[in-house]
C-alpha cells in the first residue's frame, strides 16, 4: 500500500517519467511497426494502431500500479539493495533527501498539468457537445441519420459515446439512389465502430509524440477506418460500384463535409480507397506476426521497466545532496 504522500507525488513523477520514455520509443519505432501492418486487413489494422498508440500509457500506468503493489511486482523486483533477504516490498522512502524532494516536486507538478490538460479536453469535449445539440436541433430525423438543411455537400459521423450520422439536403439531392445508400453505409459504419471515439483517446494518449510522428499515426488510423467502412458499405449496397461511384462523385463536385466534428465520407486518400476497392490492392491477411510482435514488445518493455524503476526509486531517495 501506498502509506505517504511523497511516495504518491514520486509514483506520479515515475509514471509520467516513464510514460514520456515510452511514448518516445513507441514514436522511433513506429515506421517499423507501420510496415509489418502493410498486409493486415483494414479493420484488423485499425485496431492495431490504436492499441499501439495507447500502449505507452498503459504500459507506464502498469509498471507504476507493480510499484505501489510489491506483492504483484516481487517477481519483476531483483535482489537489489538490501541483500540476499530483501523481499517484495514498495520502493523505500528514504530520508527525505533533495533529490527525493525533487522529484515528489516534478511528480506534483507534472500532475496538475495532466490534470489541467484532463480538464481542459473535458471542457472542449462538452463546448463540441453543446455545439452538436444545437445542430441536430436545426436538423430532421429520416430513418436512422438525420438530415441537415443546407445545400452543402455534408456527410459524417458526429459524436463520441452517441455517434449520429449526418447528411445534407445538398448531398441527398447531388447523388442517387445507389451512392446514397452507400454513403449511408460508409458513416453508419464509422458510429458503429465508434471512430470518433477511438480518434479522440488517440489524440488524448499520443500527447508525447513529436508532432511529426503522432499527425501519422493518426492519419494513418483515419485510413484504416476509410477502408474498412468502405468494405461494409460493400457488403451492404451488394458490390463497390456504388461506393466507387460515391467516392469519385463527391470527389469531383468538391466534396468537404467533416464539419472538424467527425469523421466524414470524404476524408482519407481517394487513391488509396479506391485502389482497395477495384480488387488493386495487396491482399489482407490476418496480421498474426503483427499482433505478436506488439504483445511481445510492450511485455518486455513493461518486464523491464519494472525491474528498473524500483531501484531507480530507492537509488534516487539515497542520493546525498
Amino acid at each position: 500500500m501506498i502509506d505517504s504522500p511523497l511516495l504518491l507525488l514520486k509514483l506520479v513523477g515515475l509514471w509520467l517519467l516513464l510514460t514520456t520514455v515510452a511514448s518516445l520509443i513507441a514514436a522511433a519505432a513506429y515506421p517499423l511497426y507501420r510496415r509489418q501492418l502493410t498486409s493486415v486487413s483494414p479493420p484488423r489494422r485499425s485496431w492495431l494502431r490504436l492499441v499501439y498508440g495507447l500502449m505507452p500509457v498503459v504500459a507506464s500506468s502498469l509498471v507504476v500500479l507493480l510499484m505501489a503493489h510489491p506483492a504483484l511486482a516481487g517477481l519483476l523486483v531483483p535482489e537489489h539493495c538490501h541483500g540476499a533477504a530483501c523481499g517484495a516490498h514498495t520502493p523505500v522512502l528514504g530520508s527525505g533527501t533533495m533529490a527525493s524532494i525533487g522529484f515528489a516536486a516534478f511528480g506534483a507538478l507534472g500532475g496538475f498539468v495532466v490534470l489541467g490538460l484532463l480538464a481542459w479536453f473535458l471542457r472542449r469535449a462538452a463546448a463540441r457537445l453543446r455545439t452538436l445539440e444545437r445542430l441536430t436541433r436545426l436538423t430532421s430525423r429520416a430513418g436512422n441519420h438525420r438530415v441537415l438543411e443546407s445545400e452543402g455537400l455534408i456527410a459524417c459521423c458526429i459524436g463520441l459515446l452517441q455517434p449520429q450520422v449526418l447528411v445534407s439536403r445538398g448531398l441527398l439531392n447531388a447523388l442517387d439512389e445507389t451512392e446514397l445508400r452507400a454513403v449511408l453505409a460508409h458513416e453508419r459504419a464509422h458510429a458503429e465502430r465508434r471512430d470518433n471515439l477511438r480518434g479522440f483517446l488517440l489524440h488524448t494518449a499520443t500527447q508525447g509524440w513529436p508532432r511529426a510522428r503522432r499527425r501519422q499515426l493518426r492519419e494513418d488510423l483515419s485510413s484504416d477506418a476509410e477502408q474498412a467502412c468502405d468494405a461494409q458499405a460493400v457488403a451492404v449496397v451488394g458490390g463497390p460500384q456504388p461506393v466507387i461511384d460515391a467516392i469519385m462523385r463527391l470527389n469531383e463536385l468538391g466534396h468537404r463535409g467533416a464539419l472538424r466534428r467527425g469523421v466524414a465520407f470524404g476524408e482519407g486518400d481517394a487513391a488509396v480507397r479506391l485502389e482497395r476497392l477495384t480488387g488493386c490492392a495487396l491482399p489482407s491477411q490476418g496480421g498474426f506476426q503483427a499482433v505478436a510482435s506488439l504483445g511481445l514488445f510492450w511485455l518486455l518493455l513493461a518486464t523491464v521497466l519494472t525491474a528498473l524503476s524500483h531501484g531507480f526509486l530507492e537509488r534516487l531517495t539515497a542520493f546525498g545532496l
